[in-house]
């Protein structure tokens, strides 16, 4: 249950992993000082970085799994994506910040696809990314995780979920194709490390 509180951390405690658009996982240390905060108050607010668990599924091939949005957060809407996920929400509180990312990471797959199953429910972290362009940016982190995804058909959004599934991409047609969210186009490049 949503308790309208996420997970954030002071600016200052994330700049070596903001100071840059992607840092491979292991490059720099997690910040160690995360709170839980409410959401409103923070949204918008460039002293806190909000740390967000993004999901690449991948198929056996290594193609990854597409969709544009088609609600949401209207400063993202009609943009292209690659990646599952969401904010920490106080009920993914766990022990370590990667045992809390992997909690939310599951929450928002069983969330938002309609076989969540499917998905490696273990998935490894690959890096974190930040654009500073755009004011949505400025505030998030994303913590990348790859996942295997394992049923037959590709991914499909839950009934009622504002995703319209595209199928699994060649990472090089994210690349190329600017209709696609920045974040996207960043955590390919950290999947290809």
């Amino acid at each position: 249950m949503n308790d309208g509180l996420i997970l954030v951390v002071a600016a200052p405690d994330c700049a070596p992993l903001t100071g840059r658009e992607s840092t491979p996982w292991g490059e720099a240390a997690p910040p160690v000082a995360w709170q839980f905060r409410p959401r409103a108050a923070v949204e918008e607010d460039e002293a806190w970085v909000q740390i967000i668990p993004y999901i690449v599924l991948r198929d056996a091939q290594g193609a990854v799994w597409a969709y544009a949005r088609r609600g949401g957060d209207g400063r993202l809407l009609g943009r292209r994506s690659v990646g599952v996920g969401g904010h920490i929400e106080g009920s993914d509180r766990r022990p370590s910040l990667l045992d809390i990312a992997r909690a939310c990471a599951r929450r928002e797959l069983a969330e938002e696809l309609a076989q969540p199953e499917a998905a490696d429910l273990n998935p490894q972290p690959r890096g974190w990314i930040h654009e500073r362009e755009t004011a949505i940016g400025r505030v998030h982190l994303g913590l990348v995780f790859a996942a295997r995804w394992t049923a037959p058909e590709p991914p499909q959004p839950k009934p009622g979920e504002p995703l319209a599934a595209i199928g699994f991409l060649p990472p090089a047609a994210v690349l190329a194709d600017e209709r696609f969210e920045r974040w996207s186009q960043l955590a390919v490049g950290l999947l290809a490390i």
